[in-house]
């Protein structure tokens, strides 16, 4: 089940079927990278950068992080001053450029 969760309770018994899609992932991410939550953001962010991974290697493709989603994800590591953030940083980089030259992810390019 996604951390972005399904949809509002509509009555005792039902709830929506609500599914997130590429936009939903890209929107929350950079919320998290925006706030000023430091590491917190960072590592929410890349939770979901994750998951977005996980769903695109189970068949979703649909839901692949695209490089605005990695940015989102870097620049909020960028912005935390915890030690270790910048080499989190480009552990991250450096998994998403080898995902491109890999394979056929045109939505990873640098």
């Amino acid at each position: 089940r996604s951390r972005l969760g399904g949809g509002p309770k509509t009555d005792n018994k039902h709830y929506l079927d609500v599914t997130p899609d590429q936009f939903s992932y890209s929107t929350a991410i950079s919320a998290w990278a925006r706030s000023r939550l430091g590491a917190k953001a960072a590592r929410e962010g890349e939770k979901l950068l994750e998951e977005m991974e996980q769903y695109r290697d189970a068949g979703y493709h649909e839901l692949s992080p695209t490089t605005y989603c990695v940015n989102a994800v870097l620049n909020a590591w960028a912005k935390t001053k915890v030690k270790g953030s910048a080499q989190r940083a480009e552990v991250i980089l450096k998994r998403m450029e080898n995902l491109y030259i890999e394979g056929d992810r045109r939505e990873l390019c640098p």
